[in-house]
């Protein structure tokens, strides 16, 4: 690994997908894996080399990190209908604990309680915009776009790439070269 690597994704934006690929990349070059939403203070912990995973792509935190010399970004985007869509889906079904909370203001009916409730798709697809997806939605908006030391990936593409030739450009990108590329390409 050339680059210490961080790895920003949104929900619903194949959060799930890269955590397991880089996990497994980790593992294969010995490098630690960091997740920013169980370790908040993990500059104490950083050990060269690392991928630190953040779920939410939220760095006000730690916002140094993004500018080290010697840090790769990917960040991982999607299509705001495809998020909503997906998110919708996934909530209604989900066992996440805060979807089985009572949602404050609703006569202590959970969040999917509420949702499965809604007669049609359309109110569904609203009241998931309205509590839940417009805050990814913001996030990607609020994203710090054109980092020269950032690559956007988009999920859609990754999604399609049975070539692998996005995947590597993306991986080039972040510093993987020859054997180490085939590595990296067999964990995609």
């Amino acid at each position: 690994m050339k680059y210490n690597i961080v790895v920003a994704t949104h929900h619903k934006t194949g959060t799930v997908w890269m955590d397991g690929v880089f996990k497994a990349i980790t593992r294969d070059f010995g490098a630690q894996f960091v997740n920013c939403r169980s370790q908040s203070r993990y500059q104490a912990t950083l050990k060269t080399p690392f991928v630190l995973f953040n779920y939410n792509s939220d760095f006000t935190a730690y916002p140094e990190i993004l500018d080290c010399d010697d840090v790769r970004i990917m960040h991982l985007i999607r299509d705001p209908r495809d998020v909503l869509i997906s998110a919708m889906h996934y909530h209604r079904k989900s066992t996440e604990a805060w979807l089985h909370e009572p949602i404050p203001g609703y006569d202590r009916i959970t969040y999917q309680a509420a949702l499965r409730a809604l007669p049609t798709k359309f109110e569904k697809y609203v009241f998931e915009l309205e509590h839940s997806t417009a805050g990814t939605i913001r996030d990607l908006l609020d994203w710090q776009y054109g980092r020269s030391n950032c690559f956007d990936a988009r999920y859609e593409d990754l999604r399609q790439d049975t070539q692998l030739s996005y995947w590597r450009r993306i991986t080039s990108f972040l510093g993987f070269r020859g054997a180490e590329q085939e590595i990296v390409d067999r964990r995609f």
